[in-house]
């Protein structure tokens, strides 16, 4: 299809990036009434006219992995915070556990627990005598409500800096969750001497 068949689409709304203004919802042929996008977002281009062939219904487009500057490009952005976070660890050994746990954070708000886990365990490799990976560990675990695993970590974390109030707290608050009432009243305890 030519891309000059394409109707032309043009308001005075804000650009949203990840979904589409309520108002606009169902205006829209591609929104099929999803406001928000759940995922990542790597690239973003803005280009003077249509790339892509026009569609009604969903077609797959397999852009390049990295978009390129052109003479059609008005703005462009490359979002790459993951991955240059993990060539970086591969680079910086020292400090393999500051970008882990801030890459498992990023996969934490967009909501990819599971990648976020993986991460954690990264961290804790690279300092398993840090109670900071095993409390990261928790705190994912207790997202995906896997509370013995959030509690397993927890009590690592409190093996490993056992004056720590703030690991203790965090300990009681999950084994409350869990329904563990002994645990937690022994902890709330040992938390308020």
């Amino acid at each position: 299809m030519n891309t000059s068949d394409a109707p032309p689409f043009e308001n005075n709304e804000p650009l949203f990036i990840g979904g589409v203004k309520p108002t606009l919802e169902g205006q829209i042929p591609w929104s099929s009434g999803s406001r928000t996008f759940k995922g990542m977002i790597d690239e973003v281009r803005i280009s003077e006219g249509l790339r892509y062939p026009f569609q009604l219904r969903a077609v797959k487009i397999n852009p390049e992995r990295r978009f390129k500057d052109d003479s059609k490009t008005i703005a462009l952005w490359h979002f790459d915070k993951i991955l240059w976070g993990k060539r970086l660890a591969e680079l910086d050994r020292g400090n393999a556990r500051e970008y882990y746990s801030r890459i498992a954070r990023s996969y934490m708000r967009i909501g990819d627990l599971d990648s976020a886990m993986k991460m954690a365990r990264e961290v804790i490799a690279h300092s398993p005598r840090n109670p900071e990976g095993y409390r990261l560990a928790a705190e994912i675990a207790g997202r995906k409500g896997d509370y013995k695993g959030a509690i397993d970590n927890l009590k690592q974390a409190v093996r490993l800096r056992p004056e720590s109030t703030e690991l203790r707290r965090d300990l009681a608050e999950i084994c409350v969750k869990a329904g563990d009432y002994r645990l937690a009243i022994e902890q709330y305890w040992r938390w308020t001497r």
